[in-house]
């Protein structure tokens, strides 16, 4: 089976990992780009679904595709595309590499195995387990709460992308989100988002 994994690394792209550990108090965080960052992996070998527990059953058509790009500075680091195909940036060859298939019930679709599952309420299920994630969509943020406190991005009406419980990255660096033009288009970004960058348990803040 295949499941997402090493999620955590992408979530040092945006500085998650070092506010969740206390950084956004720290002098001297530097918030890292995402095109310096390893791609999102996937591994074969996940647990298998408990025998007696049902497969989740499907969800109503809920999200809403289009031609969306999220950038950082000017470099293109997602895309999404009107099918609800993803393309995810390779630091390795520093192009936009074939991601996840988003079906229109919230399900991610990775070499033909489901792999995860956005629901209608905002979380974000593991397939086969069912386990429910550590993050929740809203209809302007996507946040992970495993560390004590919210860490995620928030997403405004103009696509402009603020980070949430991290220090703020410099104007060069600074994401916004280009093509979603309805409340459900944004919202199915920061699923999407949340699915492949943000499902990892934070550490709790250092003290």
């Amino acid at each position: 089976m295949a499941r997402i994994t090493d999620v955590s690394r992408i979530a040092l792209v945006f500085g998650f990992a070092a506010a969740a550990c206390g950084g956004s108090s720290q002098k001297g965080v530097k918030s890292q780009e995402l095109s310096d960052q390893p791609p999102v992996q996937y591994e074969e070998g996940a647990k298998p679904a408990e025998p007696d527990k049902p497969p989740e059953p499907p969800n109503p058509p809920h999200l809403e595709f289009a031609e969306m790009t999220m950038f950082q500075g000017k470099t293109a680091v997602l895309k999404i595309h009107a099918d609800g195909k993803t393309e995810m940036y390779d630091a390795k060859t520093k192009t936009l590499a074939p991601g996840p298939t988003v079906k229109t019930d919230g399900t991610f679709n990775f070499k033909d195995q489901d792999v995860a599952r956005a629901n209608p309420d905002g979380s974000i299920k593991q397939l086969p387990s069912g386990e429910t994630l550590p993050v929740t969509v809203s209809a302007d943020k996507v946040v992970n709460t495993s560390s004590g406190s919210e860490v995620g991005l928030q997403l405004a009406e103009d696509g402009k992308i603020s980070q949430i419980g991290s220090p703020a990255l410099p104007p060069a660096q600074a994401m916004h989100l280009e093509g979603a033009t309805t409340p459900a288009q944004r919202k199915t970004a920061l699923a999407i988002v949340g699915a492949l960058f943000l499902a990892a348990k934070q550490a709790p803040p250092k003290k």
